[in-house]
């Protein structure tokens, strides 16, 4: 899919006055501990759309030059070259003008030494936010140098915790979302909320609801679902500087494999007007009786049945069974609004960790994907051992460990070709071996 072809969605709510690309749901907060951050100003529903922003530099990685757009990311088609370097190409005419009138024109005749100098994909991306508005300095030294020296530093120091991978889905079966799989193409400025990419503008997507006040966080890599609270905190204090509060990671939630639905703090709001009392409600089966017949809320002493909340797990069970569905045949416009529907009333009758809220989270990161960069590969048969990214109705771990699997396949053919070339090559020496001999014998 040509992502000019993919337009890009409107914020909810509208635009925020300050922060231009963002929706007027969200507002910016401090702290001495977390320093800024995103929170959200009104109440969030999942599946809102937070942001909406074009990257101010992105940079393609070297082994795609020859699959998409040097400039937007497209999927080449019918590629047009730059009139003056071979390496690279660009899916139209407007693209190769756009990038010639700017950033390529200094980059064309030195890409190769960049590339073969090694350095890493932000190092590029520091030197192309110089680019996009450079002009030519003068053979000496000058102030003019020393500030650009600087912003390269500068840069390349922001880089490192402001920069998103850019992905593109890849389908291998007709709208069969669940045999999809995310590929990283390049580099461009408990997770709240998704991201996509159309050619190379970031969308966020909320895939929870939340309440004013309440972060707007982004993952940073190392998932509780996957990985073990001691895992994330070495990850992000290593390479982003931080240790994470997050709830997942204050409450030290188990990993997906060990999270039972079971498990599910049932509490809800207190229906009686003014009165905002969190109250629990039984939810195993032996408390049904006791369940039917409510509590009295300690706040306002108000009796409280739950039929209603009992009747919301009842309604969200069918959603995401029917969400599901909708997915498995390439409904996805269906299967967001039933996710979506899911997870709001699952966050209005209790609280995480839950198996199916997890499953249906992931689950409407995908869909949403179907509308940024996608590519079907069916005329295509894949070898690449790619991250595995799509959904289980079980588990994650399944597909992890099938992907293992087909490394470790991949592996052993590897291994029986060059073992069977070393064998060719003893024949070889053999052959040559006895021949001296019978010319020394000769």
């Amino acid at each position: 899919m040509i992502a000019e072809e993919t337009p890009l969605p409107p914020v909810a709510a509208g635009c925020h006055p300050e922060l231009g690309c963002a929706s007027r749901l969200l507002g910016v907060s401090r702290t001495e501990q977390a320093g800024r951050y995103v929170v959200a100003r009104e109440p969030v529903s999942a599946g809102d759309t937070l942001v909406v922003e074009p990257a101010y530099a992105a940079c393609l990685l070297p082994d795609k030059f020859g699959s998409h757009c040097h400039h937007c990311f497209a999927r080449l088609n019918a590629p047009v070259a730059c009139p003056e370097c071979s390496g690279l190409a660009f899916c139209s005419v407007a693209c190769r003008d756009e990038a010639c009138r700017s950033y390529h024109r200094y980059e064309c005749h030195y890409m190769d030494l960049l590339i073969g100098s090694g350095m890493s994909i932000l190092c590029h991306v520091a030197l192309r936010m110089l680019l996009v508005s450079c002009h030519v300095f003068p053979a000496c030294l000058s102030e003019e140098e020393l500030l650009i020296g600087s912003l390269l530093l500068r840069h390349l120091q922001l880089l490192q915790f402001n920069a998103h991978e850019v992905y593109e889905t890849r389908i291998e079966a007709p709208r069969q979302l669940r045999t999809s799989k995310t590929e990283y193409i390049g580099v461009a400025i408990y997770p709240t909320m998704a991201l996509y990419f159309v050619g190379h503008s970031i969308v966020v997507r909320a895939t929870r609801p939340l309440g004013s006040g309440d972060i707007v966080a982004e993952n940073y890599g190392p998932v509780f679902t996957k990985r073990s609270l001691d895992s994330r905190q070495r990850a992000l204090s290593s390479r982003y500087w931080f240790r994470c509060i997050c709830q997942a990671c204050t409450e030290n939630w188990p990993a997906l494999d060990m999270v039972d639905n079971n498990d599910f703090r049932l509490w809800y709001e207190c229906p009686t007007p003014g009165c905002k009392k969190l109250l629990a409600m039984p939810g195993n089966k032996s408390n049904q009786s006791s369940a039917k017949q409510g509590v009295k809320c300690p706040a306002c002493k108000k009796h409280v049945r739950h039929d209603e909340a009992l009747a919301t797990l009842v309604n969200c069970q069918a959603w995401f069974k029917e969400g599901i569905e909708a997915m498995e045949v390439g409904d996805v416009d269906v299967a967001i609004r039933l996710f979506c529907s899911y997870l709001d009333s699952m966050h209005s009758v209790g609280f995480p960790p839950h198996k199916d809220i997890l499953l249906c989270q992931e689950a409407l990161r995908i869909c949403m994907a179907d509308s940024g960069n996608v590519w079907s590969s069916l005329s295509h048969v894949s070898c690449e051992l790619e991250p595995f990214q799509g959904i289980s109705a079980q588990s994650f771990s399944d597909e992890i460990v099938k992907g293992k699997e087909k490394e470790k396949d991949v592996q052993k053919k590897m291994n029986h070709g060059r073992d069977e070339e070393y064998r060719d090559k003893e024949k070889e020496r053999d052959v040559q071996k006895k021949a001296l001999r019978q010319n020394e014998e000769y």
